[in-house]
């Protein structure tokens, strides 16, 4: 309403800065009129029960001190609300952009609560600043703990910048990072590969001289790393020991053909009889490149070995090992993939598919972001019901988010690389790598007691003691324990 009226020029008719001019001065007719259409604005603006109430008073001046009256109402509960949203506002998976307009839009609402003055002392200079400085500190403490270099550096300014030229910085430093790591979105007309490791380009010949120092800590023989195990990863095209491995596997190929073709029909199967066939012959050509897959176990492990593969197939009768929320690290693919809608943290709709080894396909209609821990978070990530486990893209770890990720016998590491700090790490469970949840710990320990110190220094107890005070001399009738005395025992037993 204010608004309005300042827009008209008439808000002098209700703050009393235009005076009612006597009857019979000139300008009464033009304030009369004047005054009639401030109070037609404002029967207007308000509701039929109100605007009786407000019928009969002369003035526009005395209708507005009414609406006070009755309506104002104090704004201690909204201040305190919108302190509260800046203390707990946080970025999560808001880009800056986003995260900066919902952090000013509360700091100016609450500034416009807060007296305000024309002075321009040096006070009113202080006081500026001071809001200044309030409003740069909600805005880095919710950045998140990938933005902590950048965040230590805008601290050490002397003196701190002002929110808009921190949010420059901070913005320069996110489209360096999406430039840098080649951060693209998902095009709708490329599919995902879901293949494994490419075998013309993980399986290359390692070119480590003779003379580099490196040991394997799979095989324990030098000249190569874990990463490039023939044993570990298989044998390359060409390699003699390629040859014995083909001929064992085309004999298991042929074995896991029937099991699978005993479960097509049961029950519940979320594959078709040809998908299962295109399965069977992706198996088959992965072999004739050398892939080393684990075909000499038991019919029951083979059949989990191809659920893994797979991440959508059903039609084994056992419960795998690994559990629908866990993260199993993968180094082909190229986007992270969630089965559960409950994980993500925020989501968006998409239309695009994604293709699986021997043609198939997967409609993907949602993706957004997973938060797994507050240094780990997940951008761009496909939800896929049809999957058994959550997929966690190495590549996108690499490229995307400036991670480092390692690989051991029995486990990895995953280490962001401007900070030089682990930020997760993963446990091998048979051939796949799952990533650990974040555990809390417990330390126990155990408080000794004075007398049990008495009895372990070989003293008679205070029983005793009492007892032998008729036979020998003491010097002091008290024969409590001393609970300085253990203490002193210590410190000469145990030096340091």
């Amino acid at each position: 309403m204010i608004v309005a009226l300042t827009a008209k020029n008439k808000l002098g008719f209700i703050d009393n800065s235009i005076d009612q001019p006597r009857p019979d001065d000139l300008l009464y007719g033009s304030w009369t009129r004047c005054n009639s259409m401030v109070i037609s604005w404002i029967l207007n603006s308000v509701s039929r029960d109100i605007a009786d109430s407000l019928m009969y008073m002369p003035t526009a001046r005395e209708m507005w001190i009414d609406i006070h009256d009755r309506f104002h109402e104090s704004n201690a509960p909204r201040v305190y609300q919108i302190k509260k949203m800046l203390n707990a506002l946080q970025q999560g998976a808001m880009d800056i952009s986003s995260y900066y307009t919902k952090l000013w839009t509360l700091w100016d609402e609450l500034r416009d609560y807060q007296p305000t003055s024309v002075c321009n002392c040096r006070s009113m200079r202080e006081w500026v600043t001071y809001q200044n400085q309030e409003c740069v500190m909600h805005f880095l403490m919710g950045l998140n703990e990938s933005y902590a270099q950048v965040r230590a550096q805008i601290l050490m300014m002397e003196p701190l910048p002002i929110i808009s030229k921190v949010f420059a910085l901070v913005v320069q430093e996110e489209r360096q990072r999406s430039i840098h790591h080649g951060v693209a979105k998902i095009n709708i007309d490329q599919p995902v590969s879901l293949n494994s490791v490419n075998s013309t380009t993980a399986l290359k010949v390692s070119k480590a001289g003779r003379g580099d120092k490196v040991v394997c800590s799979h095989c324990h023989f030098r000249n190569h790393t874990v990463d490039k195990c023939y044993k570990l990863h298989g044998y390359p095209p060409g390699h003699p020991k390629l040859k014995q491995q083909l001929s064992q596997g085309n004999a298991q190929v042929h074995q896991i053909s029937s099991d699978v073709q005993d479960h097509m029909n049961a029950p519940g199967d979320t594959l078709t009889q040809s998908q299962c066939k295109q399965l069977i012959e992706f198996l088959s050509s992965k072999l004739q490149y050398g892939h080393s897959l684990n075909l000499q176990a038991e019919p029951q492990q083979q059949e989990s070995t191809i659920s893994c593969i797979t991440g959508i197939c059903s039609t084994v009768s056992h419960i795998p090992l690994i559990a629908q929320t866990d993260w199993v690290l993968d180094t082909g693919t190229t986007h992270h993939i969630c089965c559960s809608l409950s994980m993500f943290h925020s989501t968006r709709t998409v239309n695009s598919k994604i293709t699986l080894p021997k043609t198939f396909t997967i409609q993907v209609m949602v993706i957004g972001s997973v938060i797994l821990t507050n240094d780990l978070i997940l951008h761009d990530v496909l939800y896929v019901p049809d999957f058994q486990f959550n997929l966690l893209s190495v590549s996108s770890l690499t490229n995307n988010l400036a991670y480092s990720v390692s690989f051991t016998a029995d486990s990895c590491q995953i280490q962001d690389i401007k900070r030089t700090k682990m930020i997760g790490t993963g446990k091998r469970l048979g051939n796949l790598y799952v990533l650990v949840k974040s555990t809390s710990y417990i330390c126990n320990v155990s408080v000794s007691k004075p007398e049990l110190w008495h009895l372990r220094m070989g003293h008679p107890s205070p029983n005793i003691l009492s007892s032998l005070k008729g036979v020998i001399h003491f010097d002091s009738d008290n024969v409590e324990i001393n609970p300085v005395m253990y203490f002193t025992y210590q410190s000469k037993t145990f030096t340091f």
